[in-house]
């Protein structure tokens, strides 16, 4: 019949099916156990890098710490004051010894100082730290001591001995998957600590086998099988110690030293699976033939025979993944490690655990949050995506719902519903229904989340969960070393009374401030401050107290100087501001007149008040010191002729400097006097057309009428009223009694083309120009046309938006613009096309050396032939000469002005000037002074 003629070729075929599965299975199993050796060194290899890494930075955090002591011991000069909870963090005792005396405990109790090594000896010498380690009792931990001299070179060979807090050094537990304990252990054998007793023993046993092995690999025993990869640490620099060992060990769990245990597990296999095959032969054969279709048949899933073959493959491929996994976690944790220690901060620990979680745990996506230090309902957020690019940190304000979140155990909790917690709702919309959340710990408090999107609760196995926890642990342990190297420097370079920076912090960046000042070749200023009459604040009143008024006074003194200023407080009741850019060393008075106000006022605390004040000794980069320590001597030391000469003032270390600044100060009270006694006159110059010998214009010139001193000079005056902003009243003043005087002989019929008045950068970079020549245009009754503004070369050459649309829109009224001193400065002919110059003054220097020689021609000529070509008209200043007017006509130049022709004059002179120049036929050379 059909049926039962085809039973047997696939009773067959089942058979020979069933036995090409099973050996593929047995064929898999076989390939698994001789990796899984391979994969469990590899695991090890990396989590003794990991753990040895993790080692090394906790010893460098550590001789920070101890630096940082001894670097205040050696400032303050003080050795017995109590070491506070930043330095129990990391040190159980920390002992000052000095050869000869007694030991001083400044931790703990009591403490043994250990024998140093000769070499020990010279690297302290040298001011480096060198690490002693003395051996414990049984498998008791040994005891670690850093130790260090006070000051390289040392002098009097003083020295700090740190013991190294073990639960700060020695590691609790093992980071890496499938490791049973952790040893460290020192070049010669010696064991300095294991995680568990186990693991000591194993340790001991690895000994010779590890000795010998070169590839960070041993195994070794009898009944017991071990597994071990060690890592070295290298500890000559900079501590002057031994190599240590770091181990990781593992229980084999079937893998042995030789290949026989797995051969004969093979073998076994291979056996199993032949009568398996045999069984089923026989009982296939021993089967009755059907005559149709069971109902078993009618069940039986479609290509079954295909399935159980690609079952091994599936297995082998899930271990693969697995294992891939577990590498990411431990890259990840390396990564973090290695941004904690650089200082990346915490947005870029975040995101570097964003990408890595994805990347072992195989889900879509992942949130991280971090609640933030010093910043009350802030919290710092990363959202990362499979398919996506790197998450980026956002700051948020807090959730509410993360306190529920915060909340779940250490190991992990699934949340079945995302709707009601907003800070997941970016998973759910990504398409995920549930979310595995893990807390983040910080010194043992919730501080932050990890929450994983799934598709479904199982969908993070047992082993993904495991990795994610151990990088929650990882981010954790990052956080905590963050705030302790936040602490250790907040409490090494910040006053805890004040909250200002103090001495360490104020050596370590005033470097910085004297290179900057030195590369742009400005000036720094120091100033040191002095409370006077505060040993009666502690005296009368206490210590606590006389904290409250050292705060008010650092409060008062960071609102009297710039944001780029800084305040310090250098010890007791001194401090130091630093001004690190000004334009001059005097600009530090107007700081010091601030701060001589701000700490005269009345001190109102708790019940009591009280009446201070101070004295500022003032030293000026580069001018009085070109290192740090003399620069603070010299304020020092000017701070105490402050307080010689009657307190409450200031004084600057240079006595020139000090007296020019007193005598500045006079003189810009003077100045606002003379303001607004309408001190101030204007003297008039003639500018002579050289081609036709007329009045070509006529230059405005300040002049300061004293009532005691006469007519002062606009020399020495002048850089005074720039410094103190009051040139913008003087020159406003000028312009509209020239302007006014200008309409009169105009009126008269006596008047030139034009008026010149001089402008300062100051007035065109800082006030409204344009509206106070409007303003002085509208009340003198001049027209626009008449008036010409002389400005600097300075204020050309910065080419600032703002200074030349100023100048553009008084061209367009009609204004002329002049370019002063030409030559003086940083002079370029490109500038004149570029800019809305009409003029070109040539500086007087230039004409002083025509006939000299034949660069200064060569050069004169250059200027009047490129001005002439843009269409430029030029004004030679300082002409004293025939021969200067003479070789000047020949070259070409327009205008002239000097004392062939006038001295500056009061206004009724220069009329009468003007008056008889014009009935006269030619040019008329007055006498010159």
């Amino acid at each position: 019949m059909p049926v039962a003629a085809t039973s047997a070729p696939r009773s067959r075929i089942a058979i020979v099916t069933l036995t090409i599965a099973i050996l593929a299975v047995a064929a898999a199993a076989w390939e698994l156990m001789a990796q899984a050796p391979q994969w469990a060194r590899t695991d090890l290899r990396r989590t003794a890098e990991l753990e040895g890494s993790e080692l090394t930075n906790r010893l460098r955090l550590a001789d920070r710490v101890l630096r940082s002591i001894a670097s205040d011991v050696a400032a303050n000069g003080s050795n017995s004051a109590p070491l506070g909870s930043t330095e129990r963090l990391y040190f159980e005792s920390v002992t000052f010894l000095r050869p000869g005396e007694t030991p001083i405990q400044m931790l703990a109790a009591s403490a043994t100082v250990p024998e140093l090594t000769p070499l020990m000896q010279q690297t302290v010498a040298r001011g480096e730290s060198v690490l002693v380690t003395t051996k414990g009792q049984g498998q008791q931990p040994a005891t670690v001591t850093l130790v260090r001299a006070l000051a390289a070179p040392s002098s009097d060979k003083a020295i700090l001995a740190a013991r190294l807090l073990p639960a700060y050094l020695w590691p609790a537990t093992v980071a890496g998957p499938a490791a049973s304990g952790l040893c460290v252990r020192e070049s010669g054998g010696v064991t300095l600590h294991c995680t568990e007793p186990a693991a000591w023993d194993a340790s001991t046993a690895l000994k010779e086998e590890l000795a010998r092995s070169g590839e960070g690999r041993a195994w070794a025993g009898s009944n017991d099988h071990w597994q071990a990869a060690a890592t070295p640490l290298q500890l000559a620099s900079p501590f002057a110690a031994s190599p240590w060992a770091v181990l990781v060990i593992a229980k084999s769990t079937g893998s042995g030293a030789s290949m026989r245990p797995r051969a004969v597990l093979g073998l076994g296999a291979l056996g199993a699976v032949v009568l398996a095959g045999f069984a089923a032969s026989a009982l296939l054969r021993r089967r009755p033939a059907r005559t149709g279709p069971g109902p078993s048949d009618a069940h039986a899933p479609a290509g079954a025979a295909q399935d159980g073959g690609s079952e091994p493959a599936l297995a082998d491929a899930d271990v693969a993944r697995k294992m891939q996994y577990q590498q990411h976690a431990i890259q990840a944790m390396a990564d973090i490690d290695r941004a904690s220690l650089a200082h990346a901060g915490v947005d870029r620990m975040l995101v570097l655990a964003s990408g890595h979680l994805l990347q072992c745990t195989g889900c879509a996506a992942v949130v991280l949050t971090v609640l933030d230090r010093g910043m009350l309902n802030r919290m710092t957020v990363v959202l990362a995506h499979a398919d996506g690019a790197e998450g980026s940190p956002e700051q948020r304000a807090v959730d509410p719902s993360i306190e529920q979140l915060l909340t779940v155990p250490t190991n992990g909790s699934y949340l079945q519903q995302l709707s009601g917690f907003a800070l997941l709702e970016p998973l759910a919309t990504g398409g995920s229904t549930s979310a595995f959340v893990l807390p983040i710990h910080q010194d043992g408090q919730p501080v932050g989340l990890i929450a994983l999107g799934c598709d479904e609760i199982a969908g993070v196995g047992a082993d993904e969960s495991a990795n994610a926890r151990a990088i929650a642990v990882r981010l954790g342990v990052a956080l905590t070393s963050s705030v302790r190297e936040e602490a250790l420097y907040a409490h090494t370079h910040f006053d805890a009374t004040t909250a200002l920076p103090n001495r360490q912090y104020l050596i370590e960046h005033l470097p910085q401030h004297m290179s900057r000042a030195r590369r742009d070749g400005g000036k720094m200023v120091l100033l040191f401050v002095d409370l006077d009459g505060f040993k009666n604040v502690n005296r009368s009143a206490g210590h606590s107290r006389g904290d409250l008024v050292l705060a008010e006074a650092a409060a008062r003194m960071r609102e009297c100087v710039r944001e780029e200023d800084l305040v310090t407080r250098f010890g007791g009741d001194e401090f130091v501001v630093v001004l690190p850019r000004v334009a001059s060393g005097l600009d530090a008075r107007r700081v010091a007149d601030k701060l001589l106000v701000a700490l005269a006022l009345e001190f109102q605390i708790e019940d009591a008040v009280f009446q201070l004040g101070c004295s500022i000794g003032i030293s000026i980069f580069p001018d009085d010191a070109q290192t740090v320590d003399t620069l603070l001597r010299s304020a020092d030391s000017a701070m105490f002729d402050a307080k010689a000469a009657g307190r409450g003032r200031y004084a600057f270390y240079d006595a020139t400097v000090n007296r020019t600044a007193i005598d500045r100060n006079a003189l810009e009270l003077e100045l606002r006097r003379a303001i607004t006694n309408e001190e101030f006159v204007v003297y008039y110059q003639p500018q002579i057309d050289l081609r036709n010998g007329r009045i070509d214009g006529v230059e405005a010139l300040v002049r300061w009428n004293h009532p005691v001193r006469g007519l002062v000079s606009p020399f020495e005056f002048i850089g005074v009223a720039e410094q103190s902003g009051l040139i913008a009243q003087i020159g406003e003043l000028v312009m509209l009694q020239a302007c006014k005087q200008f309409h009169e002989w105009d009126e008269l019929g006596i008047a030139p083309l034009r008026i010149s008045v001089n402008v300062s950068s100051l007035e065109v970079t800082r006030g409204d120009l344009v509206a106070r020549v409007d303003r002085v245009l509208s009340e003198s009754g001049l027209r626009p046309m008449h008036l010409e503004l002389e400005l600097t070369e300075g204020v050309f050459l910065e080419e600032s938006g703002d200074n030349l649309n100023k100048l553009v829109e008084l061209r367009h009224r009609g204004v002329r613009i002049a370019v002063d001193d030409f030559g003086t400065g940083y002079s370029s002919l490109g500038y004149l096309r570029r800019l809305p110059i009409d003029v070109v003054k040539i500086d007087q220097t230039f004409v002083r050396e025509l006939g000299s020689g034949k660069d200064a021609s060569s050069i004169m000529q250059a200027i009047l032939d490129v001005a002439h070509g843009l269409g430029k008209s030029v004004v030679a200043e300082g002409v004293e000469t025939e021969q200067q007017r003479a070789q000047l006509l020949a070259m070409g130049c327009d205008v002239g002005q000097g004392y062939l022709w006038s001295r500056p004059l009061p206004a009724r002179e220069f009329q009468a000037f003007c008056q008889e120049w014009r009935v006269l036929s030619r040019p008329v050379a007055l006498e010159t002074a």
